[in-house]
């Protein structure tokens, strides 16, 4: 196997998604913009960037699809905290980006504390018990299944997410009551 085919791998992959993610009234744009991508030098950094923008593009008129929309934004929030998540072993910018995307959620929906606390606290759990059946998908920094210290702190996390949700709600009461 060549050093490339990772990449070509993973770039198919990519390709995939964004034909998959594209609207049907839209796959002639996905199509063209995918043909442009494979003129591309793929081992230039603008190969990456132009599938990276061509999957963004695929996302955000998925997004403008009624039935998808909620999809989208577990997809939107979470993946990004999943891969910091997965690419540095720090603890805060995970923990930022969790207290950042329960704010959020706290604020758009304040009467669903709740659930915006239960869905930001549960996402790297969830990710870290997806991961966790197969040491391939293991974070670079996981040598070894999980244990019950292990579980206890992600389950944690559920603390700051929760303190984030109301925070959150508490803005959007504030904002209302001025308003």
């Amino acid at each position: 196997m060549s050093a490339r085919a990772p990449r070509e791998a993973l770039f198919a992959l990519l390709a995939g998604w964004v034909e998959g993610l594209t609207p049907p009234g839209k796959r002639d744009w996905s199509r063209a913009m995918l043909a442009e991508w494979r003129d591309l030098d793929g081992d230039s950094l603008d190969s990456a960037r132009w599938l990276f923008d061509c999957l963004v593009g695929a996302a955000a008129l998925r997004a403008r699809d009624g039935h998808s929309r909620r999809t989208m934004l577990v997809v939107a929030m979470g993946a990004p905290m999943i891969a910091i998540d997965w690419s540095t072993e720090a603890v805060a910018p995970s923990l930022l980006v969790l207290g950042a995307m329960a704010a959020a959620l706290g604020f758009l929906a304040p009467s669903r504390v709740g659930g915006c606390a239960l869905f930001a606290g549960g996402i790297l759990p969830l990710a870290h018990g997806v991961a966790n059946a197969s040491p391939a998908l293991w974070p670079f920094y996981q040598y070894k299944p999980l244990d019950p210290r292990d579980w206890a702190i992600l389950i944690s996390l559920f603390v700051p997410a929760a303190a984030a949700a109301a925070a959150g709600a508490m803005m959007a009461r504030i904002c209302g009551e001025r308003a």
